[in-house]
C-alpha cells in the first residue's frame, strides 16, 4: 500500500443538510434517493448561494 500524501486544494465551499434514515432493510437506499430528487431541483436553480 503507497504512503498516504497530503495534497493542498483550492478553497471549496459546501454546505449540508442532516437527513434521518435507516439502514434496517436496506431503507437507506430509497429515502436518499428520494432526498436528491428533492434537492437536486434546488441547488439548480441556485438556491445554495455561495456567501463571501
Amino acid at each position: 500500500m503507497s504512503k498516504p500524501v497530503l495534497k493542498h486544494i483550492s478553497r471549496r465551499y459546501i454546505c449540508g443538510h442532516e437527513y434521518q434514515t435507516s439502514l434496517n432493510g436496506n431503507k437507506h437506499y430509497q429515502d436518499i434517493a428520494g432526498f436528491y430528487k428533492k434537492v437536486i431541483p434546488l441547488v439548480s436553480l441556485g438556491a445554495f448561494a455561495k456567501e463571501t
